[in-house]
Order: structure tokens, then C-alpha cells, then sequence
């Protein structure tokens, strides 16, 4: 099977759908509904949502293309997302990405290598992020909204790879 890099655009397409399926989880769980795709996600939330799967991304390309093709890629992939959204939503997503770089970076892991979730990963990190900004802190939520994100994750690997002809789901 061939191998190649998905360009920016399909990859820019992955990270709207990795977004969205975040965003309308965590809203259905925040309103404590059954999932459905009705759900309208607060703007906050769909910020919070846009910065995660940038971030889901970065750790998908890197696994792939190592450090230096990570920063070439992330670095169109940033460029096009701020031609997608409005000036204020661009520096809002752009603060938010720093400021989560410099903390969701200390995790090397975004799940545990089994696949599930526990504290010092990612996702953990996610959910625990999200339930600070819209719920109130509760263990449980904090696992809900990481299983959302643990969800997103796999959305973002597996598109990604098959998209590129890659083999396998890799880890994350």
C-alpha cells in the first residue's frame, strides 16, 4: 500500500469533523441529554473543541513525520484555520492553543497504552480542562469528557491514516 501525507485541506477537514464531534459529545453531557447531532454547542465550547483537535492533530502528525514535519505541517494547518475563522475567533483559538501547548505538552501520552484513559495523559487533561471552564468538578464528568476526547483521538488517527494509506491505527 502507498503511503503520503494528507494535505493541509483534507487534514483541515479531519480537524472540523474531530471539533464537532467533541464539541456536540461535551454539550450533550454538560446538558445531561442522550448524544444526538441536533445539539447546538455554546461558542465557548466549540473554541475549547477547535483548540483540542489542533492538538489531536499535532500529536497524529508527529507520530507520523517526527518533529520537524510536525512544525511544517502544524504551521499551514494554524495558517488555515486562521483564514477560516473571524479575526477575534482566530486570536481566541491562538491564545487558547499556546496556553494548552505549554500544559497539554508535559503529557507524552494522550491515552494510556492499553487505550484507556487515567491521570497524567491527554485526555485526562482534557476533561479535566473542560469540566473546570463549564461543570462542576466532579471525577465523574472528568472521565465523561475524557472519553469524548479519547473518542476524538481515534476519529483523528484513523481518519488520518486512512486518508493517507496507512496501516493500522497507531498509537496515540
Amino acid at each position: 500500500m502507498t503511503t503520503r501525507v494528507p494535505t493541509t485541506d483534507e487534514l483541515l477537514r479531519v480537524i472540523e469533523a474531530a471539533s464537532d464531534l467533541f464539541a456536540r459529545s461535551a454539550e450533550c453531557d454538560l446538558q445531561g441529554i442522550a448524544p444526538t447531532d441536533a445539539v447546538e454547542p455554546r461558542a465557548e465550547l466549540e473554541a475549547e473543541s477547535l483548540v483540542l483537535a489542533i492538538h489531536l492533530m499535532r500529536r497524529w502528525v508527529g507520530s507520523r513525520l517526527g518533529p520537524a514535519g510536525r512544525e511544517s505541517v502544524m504551521t499551514d494547518i494554524q495558517d488555515a484555520v486562521a483564514k477560516r475563522v473571524s479575526a477575534d475567533a482566530n486570536e481566541r483559538v491562538r491564545s487558547q492553543f499556546d496556553r494548552t501547548r505549554r500544559n497539554y505538552g508535559r503529557f507524552s501520552n494522550s491515552v494510556e497504552e492499553e487505550g484507556g484513559i487515567s491521570k497524567d495523559t491527554l485526555c485526562w487533561e482534557v476533561g479535566k480542562h473542560v469540566v473546570a471552564e463549564f461543570a462542576p468538578e466532579n471525577p465523574l464528568r472528568v472521565s465523561t469528557f475524557s472519553l469524548s476526547a479519547v473518542r476524538a483521538l481515534a476519529f483523528v488517527y484513523k481518519s488520518c491514516d486512512e486518508i493517507g494509506g496507512i496501516e493500522g491505527l497507531g498509537a496515540a
